[in-house]
Parts: C-alpha cells; sequence; structure tokens
C-alpha cells in the first residue's frame, strides 16, 4: 500500500517526459510519490523518481540514514558504491546530497545505475530529537544521467514543503 507523507509536501514534475504513477506499481510501496520517464523506454531502462518520508525520534544521523538507504539496496541484491555525499541545508531543515552507483540485477538483466538521493530533515525547534525525514530519490542508467541528472535538480529545486511542518511536529 502506498504510504503517505507525514507533510504536506508540493510536488511538480520536473517537465513533461514525467507522469507520475502508483508506488505500488513500482514495488515501492513505502514511497508516497512515484513518476517515471517513459521516453527512455526503448534504453531498456525507465528512470524511476520517488519521494518518501518519516516521522523520526531516533538519534541516527543524515549520514544513518544515507547508509540505511545504501544497505536497503544491497539486501536487494545490488553492488553499490558511494560517490559523493555533501551536507547542505540550514540547522533547522539539514539535507544530505548523495549520489551512488549501483549495479543491478532486474528480472535477469544486469543494469549499471546512477542514484542520486536527497535526505532532508525538519527539525522540531522545542526538542530537537522530534523530526521528519523526507528522501527524494531518482534512479536511472549511466548513460540517462546527464539528461536526469538535470531534471531531478530541476524537481528538488521546486519541491516546497507546505508551511506549519513545525506545528506538525509539536504535535507529536
Amino acid at each position: 500500500m502506498t504510504a503517505a507523507l507525514p507533510i504536506p509536501v508540493e510536488i511538480e514534475m520536473p517537465n513533461r517526459e514525467w507522469r507520475q504513477v502508483d508506488p505500488d506499481s513500482l514495488g515501492a510501496d513505502d514511497a508516497a510519490f512515484a513518476a517515471v520517464r517513459f521516453s527512455f523506454q526503448a534504453e531498456n531502462y525507465v528512470p524511476i523518481l520517488s519521494v518518501r518520508g518519516s516521522f523520526r525520534t531516533d538519534p541516527a544521523s543524515l549520514e544513518d540514514i544515507a547508509d540505511e538507504t545504501r544497505v536497503s539496496l544491497l539486501d536487494q541484491g545490488a553492488s553499490v558504491y558511494v560517490v559523493k555525499r555533501t551536507q547542505t541545508g540550514s540547522p533547522r531543515a539539514p539535507a544530505l546530497v548523495q549520489l551512488l552507483e549501483v549495479e543491478a540485477n532486474i528480472e535477469g538483466t544486469r543494469f549499471d545505475l546512477y542514484q542520486a538521493q536527497v535526505i532532508e530533515a525538519v527539525i522540531d525547534g522545542d526538542d530537537p530529537r522530534k523530526r521528519i525525514v523526507l528522501i527524494f530519490t531518482v534512479t536511472c542508467k549511466y548513460s540517462q544521467w546527464a539528461t536526469v541528472g538535470s531534471e531531478f535538480r530541476d524537481f528538488i529545486e521546486r519541491v516546497v514543503i507546505v508551511p506549519g511542518a513545525e506545528d506538525i511536529l509539536a504535535a507529536r
């Protein structure tokens, strides 16, 4: 079953090449949003964009959460290499950008993929242990990265966390 985000987020597609799909249809039942770029179908791999989020009170750092996503890929049988991690954001809304190289076997076919993730936290001003963590992910073939990577940057720039997230945190 498709998950819900813990806070309202306005999401706009990077361009008309992307189409929203049911996350369950991709096996991403923990995602609240998913989209695919169908124009790459002839390349035997369709880029996937997803958004998921959770309310967390554990002490895990953003690096720990990034490692959790890497381990999840490993648990699915993929080989994963962390290309780059960059801290960004502000103290009240820290973020981490992670780029992974992934070698995955999907239905018997080997794919060399890039996966970019933006892991963003919204922290409660009164209780810093309480936070909402959003994970924005795009996965594509290496050969698609030049196009899809720039579209993912456009997508991230347009995401808006609806004002009032702190109120939602305070209520928990």
